[in-house]
């Protein structure tokens, strides 16, 4: 056990489990008037990002993300399991599976419109971002992006940059 790595493994289903149980309990225990005091003597590092080398080799936090649309799929409006989801993907760096995710703890009323304008806008921006090296795929999800949401400044920044640093078939004249 003293090889344990815990970045290797972060994400893994049993975190998820863990971490579901872990905010059920704070949810429940806070209900109370009486103050509490959690102290998490076993944090490690504390953050662990998902999209980092160490958790990619393994592979297994995308097997706790795949646990975690499972849940969601089952228990429908746990909105702990669907915020988890969400700090689970952004940690991953989906960010293309967010705003669908964004829309339905909206509908649960976890998030205001404002703030989830905000998470959706953050999301695209990191799509777009993402898909600068692949030209059919930045175009494919520009695309999809609605007017609005094409026209909402932190995207259309996103987006420019990413569309800057391809041809596109522009004439030589013109570059």
């Amino acid at each position: 056990m003293l090889g344990y790595r815990h970045a290797f493994h972060a994400g893994n289903h049993a975190d998820v489990l863990k971490h579901v149980t872990l905010v059920a309990t704070l949810r429940h225990l806070m209900r109370k008037d009486a103050p509490l005091t959690l102290i998490d003597t076993h944090a490690g590092a504390g953050v662990y990002r998902l999209d980092d080398g160490a958790a990619q080799t393994s592979g297994e936090a995308l097997d706790g993300i795949a646990r975690l649309q499972a849940l969601r799929k089952e228990a429908g409006a746990h909105t702990a399991a669907l915020r988890l989801e969400l700090r689970a993907l952004q940690a991953a760096g989906r960010y293309a599976d967010i705003p669908p995710l964004v829309d339905q703890l909206v509908k649960r009323k976890v998030y205001g419109a404002t703030e989830a304008d905000l998470i959706r806008t953050v999301a695209h921006a990191q799509v777009l971002q993402q898909s600068a090296s692949d030209p059919a795929g930045l175009r494919s999800y520009w695309n999809r992006l609605s007017d609005a949401d094409q026209q909402i400044p932190r995207i259309a920044a996103a987006g420019a940059r990413a569309f800057l640093t391809h041809d596109f078939g522009v004439p030589a004249d013109y570059q």
